[in-house]
Formats: structure tokens, sequence, C-alpha cells
């Protein structure tokens, strides 16, 4: 895991990417964001439109040839890259002002790991519902505070925490960033939400199809993800029972939209989008008794 041409001052910025059609902005605005400490730019995966040629001397660009999950491609990228401190952010993420100092602040005063915010387009109506419905924990809006888990959309992990606790776990079609980062709070580090390193986040391609199996998929993974680290979600002995997320689904689903509802203030903001943050999270809990079934065969 350790790289022996590290550079202690230099940043890592670990980017997978699996043909966005536009990760030629999201470079931009890395660059733009950027400020005089040292950085280096690591894109994995594929590339269709060739739009990264035309950084071809400004980053490094690592073509997988075959299409590759999002942990594989942040794996490959730890083992290309040279910094000590690894920032991770997706193809679909614009970083904002203060960005990049927003984390060297933190890191600065000795965390080893650090989560940004997260911005959502309330223009863009299922955008914001597929924000809402996974990142309201992190919101740019919150307050500071510590995290149990974080996701790799707005990370940054020293490189020692990585060479402790391992690379990200393949195998996971998703929630592999919350798996990862609840090992490191089960290895003793405290993960820390720093919101003003904020990203705006703008997934292509939305439509209520492609959110239906999104959070189905995610129910599938989260719950696997709370049954083997149960002592740090500290779930209720009940919720581990398939029939009960699919039975008590309405009742869970309503409960957790009115917590979304009040501490998320973007939800308060746009009302319209409540009954499908609500039928999502139905979805969800169907995920996860799918979820819990697959654990038991």
């Amino acid at each position: 895991m350790e790289n022996s041409d590290q550079l202690p001052e230099l940043i890592s910025i670990i980017i997978p990417n699996l043909n966005s059609p536009i990760i030629g902005e999201v470079v931009n605005a890395i660059k733009k964001e950027a400020n005089h400490h040292p950085f280096e730019i690591i894109v994995v995966g594929k590339d269709k439109w060739n739009i990264l040629d035309q950084f071809s001397e400004e980053i490094i660009f690592i073509d997988t040839e075959h299409p590759v999950g999002a942990g594989r491609a942040r794996n490959i990228g730890i083992q290309h890259s040279k910094g000590n401190w690894l920032f991770f952010t997706d193809a679909d993420c614009f970083p904002q002002q203060n960005w990049m100092m927003g984390f060297i602040r933190r890191l600065r005063e000795g965390w080893e790991v650090v989560g940004g915010g997260v911005v959502s387009d309330e223009e863009k109506s299922w955008r914001l519902i597929y924000n809402i419905g996974m990142f309201h924990e992190f919101f740019s809006s919150k307050e500071t505070n510590i995290k149990k888990y974080l996701p790799t959309l707005n990370l940054a992990v020293k490189r020692e925490v990585i060479n402790e606790v391992g690379f990200l776990n393949e195998a996971l079609q998703r929630c592999e960033d919350l798996e990862w980062t609840l090992r490191m709070t089960q290895s003793g580090y405290r993960l820390l939400f720093e919101p003003a390193a904020a990203i705006l986040h703008k997934p292509t391609d939305l439509s209520f199809k492609r959110l239906k199996n999104v959070f189905y998929s995610d129910g599938f993974h989260s719950i696997q993800n709370r049954k083997k680290f149960k002592g740090l979600y500290k779930m209720p002995a009940i919720l581990g029972f398939s029939f009960v997320w699919k039975f008590l689904s309405p009742l869970i689903s309503a409960l957790t939209t009115l917590r979304i509802f009040i501490s998320t203030q973007e939800l308060r903001h746009n009302p319209l989008t409540i009954p499908y943050v609500y039928i999502l999270k139905i979805i969800w809990c169907f995920g996860a008794a799918e979820g819990l079934k697959a654990m038991d065969n």
C-alpha cells in the first residue's frame, strides 16, 4: 500500500470515471479551485468520448480497458498515487470555493479522515431528490460533526490510514465507501465531517426508474453493512429480519422522511419532493429486506 515514491507535501486527487460526459468540466473545476499546494489528478476508468485527451499533460489517466467498479477504480488510483494526502471525488462532482483549503486546514489540525459537504442543484428535480435521499446527512448546510461513515464522493484520507485499514472492498457493488470508512471508525479513527469543503453533485441521466434501481440496490448493500457493523449502528435486533423491513416499510419510510424534513432545509424548501423521497425510502426498505435474505442464504 505504501508508495516508495510518495511525496509528503503532495495531494493526490483520485476520480473514478465511467465515460462521464462532464469529466472535462470536473477536471477544470478542480484546477480552478486548486491553490499553491502541490497536487496531482488521477482519473481511473473509461473515457469513450476522449474528453481527457485535452488534459494529457496535466493529469494521470489510467485506462482500465474494461469497465470496473468504483471501488476497484479508487484502489487503482491509490496504488498509482504519490501523495500522503489522498482526496476522493467523483466524475460528476464540482469542487466549490475553498474546497481544497477546507480539507487542508483540517488535515493540518491532525485529523486523519475528513469528509466534505454536498451541494445540490435545486432547479433539477430528480437531481435534488437523489441528493436528498442519498446524501442529506452530508449537505453543506449541516454543522461540523463526527461521523461513523463518510461517502467517497467528497473525502480526504491520510495515507497512513489506508496503510492500516487496507483498500476498498472490490466485491461490493455499492456502499463500498461506507464499508471502508466504517472500518476506519472500527480501527479507532475519528471521522470529521467538514461541510465547508463542499462539492456540487450533478449526476446525469436521472429518471424515476433509475432512482428506483439505485435506491433498491443501496438498501440491498447498506443493510449488509449495518448487520456487519451492528455495534457501530446499534441497529435494533428486530430489524435483523427480512420480513420486518417489508412489513414495516411504510412506517420506517415515513419516520425517515420526517427526520430528513426536520433536519434538512433543502427538503423543507422543496416540499414537492417529499412524496418521491418517501416512495424511494420504501423501495430502499425492500432492497434491505432482500439484502438480509442474501446474507442468510
